[in-house]
């Protein structure tokens, strides 16, 4: 076909990707829309799983076809995405946070730091607290005889929050977004970083799991999931050092990272160990001081919160039927398999920031995977990971984004049902043992190690002499 005309055909088809992406866009705008008129997004739930659902879809529809078609046409794909998603979240800002209570507890620990109370010592409903109870923030406010399990960065922010919004909820969770749109910037700039298509960012950025569970829930994860993301750009651009203090930041909002900092000292040095360590200390003083009020907390909703586990609930399941104290022997089990997880990452050494986040994604998928209580807002840590490892994200982590909903089958009739937990999990493990059969989670650096070499240009024969060898040249 001549040339000319396979232009022409080019041009022709060049606007039908375009007219897509602005019709799933739209789709967007108004399913976000509707859902932010809702004032109780529980009363009736199915009008929730309805939205949420077809959000999904035309999200997944966007990601896998038609964001990567307009890419190959136009240049400004990353910047629309980054647009719109940040346009999707505001429009969440002002509705009331009906899906979960958290943000309460946010407000009411910021209230207490302002006050000089460390947020660690007292419980909500302690006579001592009673001149700060209000009907506003105190009265829904869930866990009232629980101490606080929100760490000392956490609470730092939410010291921050208290000074400039006080009792406005709409202001904290603007707060939220805004650290929300830092991860999709940083999202952006690792693909860059990594020499994976921009578009990718689509995988987060156009999610409705964190565009609601944030923008409309303000849900505090995003913090740590932002801290976390600085460290691997910081720590690709040879800065160790502050790579070190952001890692420490991100440990004390959500413990897990914790995990991570043997993973980096494996391709870094000790030194940086030593540095997060120290960091961990400074930063987590006011916790250190009522370490004891703090642990207390930790065992209280370890103990008595457990909801839509997946591994863990089976483990405490079976161990239900030979012992009384199977929650216990659970949380050790899964402990352990954590600790088995970890040790199999840093066992190998790694050398690309690739490696250093595919084995970080493990590590973090499996304390997910392993902890009595797993809500959806949790795999807030999984999707910017995922996005960078592989030419795709991981198709269970995108299933369980799905999936994940069945969370709030419980509003149906405030009944939890045994099916909700396997119409949630049965389609991600199938999908992740694919995965792992397929080779997948296998590393990219054993990959190219074992890839075989092209063969070089063959030398021509050399003809010995009586004098010598000739040359090539000379033969």
């Amino acid at each position: 076909m001549p040339r000319k005309v396979k232009d022409l055909e080019a041009a022709e088809q060049k606007p039908y990707p375009f007219i897509l992406l602005i019709t799933t866009t739209v789709a967007l705008l108004g399913l976000f829309y509707y859902t932010s008129l809702r004032v109780d997004l529980l009363s009736p739930v199915w009008i929730y799983f309805f939205l949420y659902l077809t959000a999904y879809f035309v999200y997944l529809y966007a990601s896998f076809r038609v964001v990567p078609a307009v890419d190959k046409l136009y240049k400004f794909v990353p910047q629309f995405i980054i647009l719109f998603g940040i346009v999707f979240r505001l429009m969440l800002v002002h509705s009331p946070p009906s899906l979960s209570t958290d943000i309460y507890r946010y407000i009411w620990d910021g209230r207490l730091s302002i006050h000089g109370v460390n947020p660690f010592r007292w419980t909500p409903n302690d006579s001592r607290l009673a001149h700060l109870r209000d009907w506003q923030i105190w009265m829904p406010m869930e866990y009232k005889p629980y101490q606080t399990v929100y760490m000392s960065v956490s609470q730092e922010i939410f010291a921050i929050g208290s000074l400039l919004f006080h009792n406005n909820i709409t202001g904290y969770k603007l707060m939220y977004v805004t650290f929300d749109i830092g991860n999709m910037l940083l999202l952006w700039r690792l693909l860059i970083k990594l020499d994976q298509p921009a578009w990718k960012v689509v995988w987060y950025a156009w999610c409705p799991l964190p565009i609601i569970e944030i923008g409309l829930s303000g849900h505090q994860d995003v913090t740590g999931v932002f801290f976390f993301l600085a460290t691997f750009l910081v720590f690709a651009c040879g800065r160790t050092r502050l790579a070190s203090i952001l890692i420490a930041a991100s440990v004390l909002t959500k413990g897990f990272p914790l995990l991570l900092i043997p993973l980096f000292a494996r391709k870094s040095g000790w030194t940086f160990a030593a540095y997060a360590l120290v960091f961990l200390a400074l930063f987590g003083i006011p916790q250190i001081m009522e370490a004891h009020e703090f642990l207390h907390g930790m065992q209280q909703y370890l103990m008595n919160v457990e909801v839509n586990g997946s591994i863990h609930a089976l483990i405490d399941y079976f161990l239900s039927y030979y012992t009384t104290k199977h929650l216990q022997l659970a949380n050790q089990i899964t402990d352990l398999m954590i600790l088995v997880v970890v040790g199999a990452m840093i066992y190998r050494p790694l050398s690309t920031l690739k490696e250093l986040m595919r084995r970080s994604l493990i590590i973090v998928c499996s304390c997910l995977l392993v902890v009595p209580t797993l809500f959806p807002w949790y795999m807030v840590w999984l999707i910017p990971v995922a996005t960078c490892v592989g030419k795709r994200p991981s198709a269970a982590v995108i299933v369980l984004l799905g999936t994940s909903i069945m969370n709030y089958t419980f509003y149906f009739t405030h009944e939890t049902y045994w099916w909700s937990a396997w119409i949630e999990y049965v389609p991600f493990y199938s999908v992740l043992l694919w995965e792992v059969y397929r080779g997948y989670w296998r590393s990219s650096e054993s990959a190219e190690l074992n890839e075989p070499t092209e063969p070089g240009p063959v030398a021509p024969p050399v003809r010995s002499t009586s004098d010598g060898v000739l040359t090539a040249a000379e033969a």
